[in-house]
C-alpha cells in the first residue's frame, strides 16, 4: 500500500481546524421573558340563584351556594346588622372570608361585604344577607312575610338606601301588615314572642322588635 507523507503544513492546518471546533462558543438561548404577576382572583361567589315557590308563584330567588334561601330583614340599615341575640340564632347571617366577590351571572345587582357584629357579611345592593333556621332544605321559603320585616330576597330587588334596608318585600305580592302569614314550619310570632307551629297562623300584631 502507498503511503503518502503529510506535510507539517497539512497536518497543522487539520490541527487548527480541530482546536477551533472544540474552543467554538455554544449557540445561547433566548431568555423566556418573566409572566407578570397575576393579579388576585375574587373569592367564587357565595350567592347563586334558584327557582323557589314565593306567595304561591314561581320566582327566581337568591341563594347560597348549597340552595339555601337568602333573605334580608328590613330593619337593617346597609351598613348595620340590626339582628342580634336569638334573631342571630333564628336567622344566620351570610358570612364569608374574602373581601372580594364575583357575581354569579343572572345578577344585575352589586354583592359587597360589610364589617358587622357577625364577620364579613355578604350584601346584595345594600341589603345584608340571611338564612333561616325554618328552612330545611333547598328551594323552601317560609321566612317570607315573619313580622312583615323578613322578607326573600330577588335579583330584581331594589338597592337599599343610606338609611334602612327598606320596607317592601323582595317579592312583592307578600301579605301586608294587619294580616296572618302562613309560611310552612314558622309561620307567625304570637304573643308568647315563639315561632307558631306547622300549618297553623296567628297575628303579628305584638312582634317584637328584635326581628322576633
Amino acid at each position: 500500500m502507498t503511503r503518502w507523507p503529510l506535510s507539517i503544513g497539512a497536518v497543522g492546518a487539520v490541527l487548527m481546524m480541530i482546536l477551533t471546533g472544540c474552543g467554538s462558543a455554544p449557540t445561547s438561548q433566548p431568555k423566556a421573558s418573566p409572566s407578570p404577576s397575576s393579579s388576585p382572583k375574587a373569592a367564587p361567589s357565595p350567592v347563586k340563584t334558584a327557582t323557589a315557590t314565593v306567595g304561591g308563584k314561581s320566582e327566581t330567588v337568591l341563594t347560597t351556594a348549597t340552595g339555601m334561601t337568602l333573605y334580608y330583614f328590613t330593619k337593617d340599615t346597609a351598613s348595620s346588622s340590626a339582628c342580634t341575640g336569638i334573631c342571630a340564632t333564628l336567622w344566620p347571617s351570610l358570612v364569608v372570608k374574602s373581601s372580594s366577590l364575583e357575581a354569579p351571572s343572572g345578577l344585575t345587582g352589586t354583592l359587597s361585604v360589610v364589617k358587622d357584629q357577625h364577620g364579613d357579611q355578604v350584601a346584595y345592593d345594600g341589603h345584608l344577607l340571611y338564612t333561616y333556621s325554618g328552612d330545611s332544605s333547598p328551594g323552601q321559603t317560609n321566612g317570607e312575610g315573619l313580622l312583615h320585616e323578613w322578607w326573600v330576597a330577588t335579583p330584581g330587588l331594589k338597592a337599599a338606601s343610606a338609611g334602612s334596608s327598606g320596607s317592601s318585600g323582595g317579592y312583592t305580592g307578600a301579605a301586608t301588615s294587619g294580616t296572618s302569614v302562613s309560611t310552612g314550619a314558622y309561620t307567625t310570632v304570637g304573643s308568647s314572642g315563639s315561632p307558631s307551629g306547622s300549618g297553623s297562623s296567628s297575628s303579628t300584631s305584638s312582634s317584637s322588635s328584635s326581628g322576633w
